[in-house]
């Protein structure tokens, strides 16, 4: 350890020695937002040979070493702007402006500018500021509309073939969708796409989306007013304000969110059993109206210490109040074609108000060439839910089930980044730590199921390090995270040693990325895990009806990933080819009841592998006032099951279709048409048996020089995104139709003051053991 101190204290010596042999600045555009990624060229005077070369950072700076010469010209390019070139000396040079690449052509002016979307470092990249997405209305909208990125049920989001993502709003991740609907999408920057997350995301991250806004100038009072309202057969409202106020260096910054949701579910089971004998449940299910309330708070400031340091506080709290909800079921049960009971339920169910806290500690700053990054994390919560289920049975006894479910999470978390520029690259590395305590306790009156008290701490320690360099034909990143998790299980107050266990695990990152011609390309592998959710975790059982019930497995280990992809981009085209490899996967499963005929539990289970592979075709033209996106998908897995004594091969491949439009229409108003389809396929154990549509249109209009906001739309035009599926394990064929109220009409209302978003810069810490939480 002595010795790696003395080597950091050796480079910062040497970096401030050399600091004069070394020329630096920074590049904007006409409206002085920083260029990046430009390519920098430092040549020598008289005769021009290559010194060194770079690329700007995300704020438009770069530096280069002189290479102990006395004369330089500096050759700077970039796609959509002017070549400059500029004798310089050695030091800072400040700040250089360059100009759009602009052509006259028989009186039509073409104007050159970047691709909507196109590749950048370890991020598929897409411009919303310049853009007619600038006017899609919120981060969600902009989101709806971005290549490779999938909108689903409930306002949750899926990057193509690799699942649900985390997001990242300027480096803070977002706990709660209303956090992207408050943010205005005239703020967005750009939006970054990444399918092989780095080291220094967890290793269970396998997508990233970072939500870059643009840096509002100015101090001073600014808010902004939002209201939303859907209806159909039920209504949904959003109520929001957000406050700011900026002095010097100073931000100070508030918002309060209440959001009201009424859901409807009706859905059809088949499920055939094959035990003793061959047992069919057929049932009917409604949930007729679920209404959730929730309150959301958060405050806090951001201090400006110096131009290279910054602190910050964040708290958010929020609450649901107590709901009651009630479901029925209705089930025929049949052995051999044979009739056998007819059972009716009713399940009501009384959730306790719950609430949740969580404190952000955040520093930024920079020592000489060295970028510090520290982030401090707390989050609790508890929630209390009782059921009372009411089981009529047509031929045998009546049953009453009476349960209650405690549970409570608690999470401190810390994570430190460095990063230092070295040997013409930069050189990135850290640590993080999470600790978390659930206490996941369920009583029960009746013995249909058991009482069970569990309690689960985990330790996660890990450190990681990350090399990039830009090499003359591409530019190369490589990056490694180790993890040690030391995961403790309590069953009734007695530590449960074979359920307690420690992993430790190494997951590297490799990826290059080249220019050949005017392609764009990258290639990259990554190693990436799965660990089971504290809910698959849990050893307590619950009751549907006296045929099924669903537990968790104490004993799951977590699956391990094996990626490798690349991309390309030309132009307004984009392609993708993804190969996968998942080992010890982690799968929806069943196993029959002891004692109880017919009657069986749903868990969880690890199985051996599952390979798959995933491309994509994105086009995103322009035509005049119509701009079109069109996305084509693909997936396709190879796996086999043995289910009633039969071998499936469930390797039906998956196609989706997704075709934004957005038409620029007379009176600036903004029309949006979007259509999305999936088909029939296989995933996991899962077949997927009649096609998904999904059709919206929106019309957008701004008042008062956009400081009013006003969209009228209709989701779900067709009512055909709801999905019919079959779940295919050995003792079981699970047919579901579940339909949910997903056609609305909606209005929203949006008013803003002096708009400029808050300058808080924490990342946060623990993010995906929280997401597990």
């Amino acid at each position: 350890m002595k010795t790696k101190v003395q080597i950091l204290g050796l480079l910062l010596l040497i970096s401030s020695q050399t600091f004069a042999q070394f020329i630096s600045g920074r590049l904007t555009d006409d409206a002085q937002h920083p260029v990046e990624f430009a390519n920098v060229v430092l040549l020598s005077l008289p005769d021009s040979s290559f010194i060194q070369g770079t690329v700007t950072s995300a704020s438009g700076s770069f530096q280069l070493s002189s290479g102990g010469k006395s004369g330089h010209l500096l050759r700077i390019s970039c796609i959509g702007y002017t070549t400059f070139y500029q004798k310089c000396m050695v030091g800072d040079i400040g700040t250089i402006s360059l100009s759009l690449d602009t052509q006259i052509l028989d009186e039509v002016v073409v104007k050159a500018s970047l691709p909507a979307t196109r590749l950048r470092g370890d991020a598929l990249v897409t411009n919303v500021q310049s853009g007619v997405l600038a006017k899609a209305g919120s981060g969600i909208d902009v989101l709806d509309k971005i290549p490779g990125i999938t909108r689903k049920e409930k306002g949750l989001f899926e990057v193509f073939g690799k699942g649900v993502p985390l997001i990242y709003i300027n480096g803070r991740q977002v706990r709660d969708n209303s956090e992207l609907e408050s943010l205005r999408s005239e703020d967005i920057k750009e939006v970054e796409v990444i399918t092989n997350p780095g080291a220094k995301y967890d290793a269970t991250v396998q997508a990233v989306i970072r939500v870059k806004t643009i840096k509002r100038q100015g101090d001073g009072f600014g808010f902004n007013l939002r209201s939303s309202y859907s209806q159909w057969d039920q209504t949904d409202l959003m109520e929001e304000v957000n406050l700011n106020y900026r002095k010097n260096g100073l931000d100070i910054f508030g918002s309060y969110v209440y959001s009201y949701t009424e859901s409807y579910r009706l859905g059809y089971l088949n499920q055939t059993t094959y035990a003793d004998k061959r047992w069919v449940q057929d049932v009917v299910m409604r949930e007729p109206n679920k209404r959730i309330q929730q309150h959301r708070i958060v405050t806090g400031l951001n201090y400006q210490l110096a131009d290279n340091h910054s602190v910050g506080a964040r708290y958010t709290y929020e609450a649901s109040p107590a709901r009651d909800n009630q479901s029925t079921s209705i089930s025929d049960i049949r052995t051999d074609n044979k009739v056998y009971d007819h059972l009716y339920t009713v399940n009501d169910e009384t959730v306790a108000p719950v609430s949740s806290h969580r404190l952000n500690l955040y520093y930024t700053g920079k020592a000489n060439d060295l970028e510090i990054d520290f982030n401090a994390d707390y989050y609790t919560n508890k929630s209390n839910l009782s059921a009372h289920i009411t089981e009529e049975s047509e031929k045998y006894e009546d049953r009453e089930v009476q349960s209650l479910s405690l549970v409570n999470n608690d999470l401190l978390a810390a994570k430190l980044i460095l990063s230092y520029p070295l040997l013409d690259g930069s050189f990135t590395w850290g640590g993080e730590y999470t600790h978390t305590k659930r206490n996941d306790d369920y009583l029960t009156k009746q013995s249909y199921v058991p009482t069970s008290y569990s309690l689960m701490k985990e330790s996660n320690i890990s450190a990681f390090a990350e090399y990039r360099r830009k090499l003359h034909f591409g530019q190369l990143s490589a990056s490694v995270r180790y993890e040690h998790v030391e995961f403790n299980y309590f069953a009734n107050g007695e530590r449960v040693n074979e359920q307690s266990r420690k992993y430790d695990n190494w997951f590297p990152n490799l990826s290059f990325s080249a220019t050949l011609g005017k392609v764009q390309t990258q290639l990259s592998y990554t190693v990436k895990t799965q660990r089971p959710t504290y809910r698959q975790l849990s050893n307590s059982m619950f009751y549907a009806n006296r045929f099924t019930y669903e537990t968790g497995n104490p004993g799951l280990k977590p699956a391990i990933f094996h990626n490798i992809t690349l991309d390309g981009s030309w132009k307004f085209l984009h392609a993708s080819v993804s190969y996968q490899m998942q080992k010890s996967p982690i799968f929806y499963w069943n196993r029959l009841m002891e004692n109880t005929p017919g009657a069986s539990v749903f868990y969880y289970v690890n199985l051996n592998k599952l390979p798959s592979l995933q491309t994509m075709i994105s086009a995103t033209p322009e035509f005049g006032c119509w701009l079109p996106r069109f996305t084509i998908g693909f997936q396709k897995q190879w796996f086999s099951v043995v289910s009633g004594g039969e071998t499936l091969s469930l390797n039906k491949p998956l196609w989706s279709f997704d075709w934004s439009n957005t038409f620029k229409m007379p009176g600036n108003y903004l029309l949006n048409v979007d259509y999305f389809t999936m088909s029939t396929g296989h995933s996991a154990n899962m077949y997927t048996d009649q096609w998904r549509h999904r059709l919206g249109v929106s019309i957008r209009k701004g008042f008062f020089h956009d400081a009013l906001n006003v969209t009228l739309g209709m989701r779900d035009i067709l009512y055909k995104q709801s999905g019919v599926g079959i779940a295919y394990t050995p003792n079981i064929r699970l047919w579901v139709n579940n339909q949910f109220d997903t056609r609305e009409v909606y209005v929203t209302l949006r008013y803003t003051f002096n708009a400029g978003k808050d300058k808080y810069k924490g990342t946060g810490a623990g993010a995906e053991t929280l997401r597990r939480l």
